[in-house]
């Protein structure tokens, strides 16, 4: 989920301006290139080895659970789990406009 948000941009390409579909995508890119790494310092700050090879596929929230407690791992867990939810209606969208055409 680190890289979300380039589809939507590319579903709108036709309803933007010339030359704003570039400044997007490296507007993008700028903020996973940010993001991503200082989010893998934090895990590897906050847990150790053996507890990130056991909590691979839940990772960000099991960090978030260290470093804010139970509820903040939650409110990780739930808000991951609409960004997914976000992600699919929006190729949802993106298909049937597709298929429309």
């Amino acid at each position: 989920l680190g890289v979300t948000g380039f589809e939507t941009s590319a579903n709108y390409i036709e309803e933007q301006h010339k030359g704003i579909f570039p400044k997007t995508l490296h507007n993008t890119w700028l903020l996973v290139f940010i993001i991503n790494p200082v989010l893998s310092l934090v895990c590897l700050g906050v847990l150790d080895m053996k507890t990130m090879l056991a909590h691979h596929r839940d990772l960000l929230a099991k960090t978030a659970e260290v470093a804010g407690g139970e509820y903040f791992g939650l409110w990780i867990s739930a808000d991951a789990a609409l960004v997914l939810a976000g992600a699919v209606l929006t190729a949802y969208v993106g298909v049937t406009g597709l298929v429309r055409r």
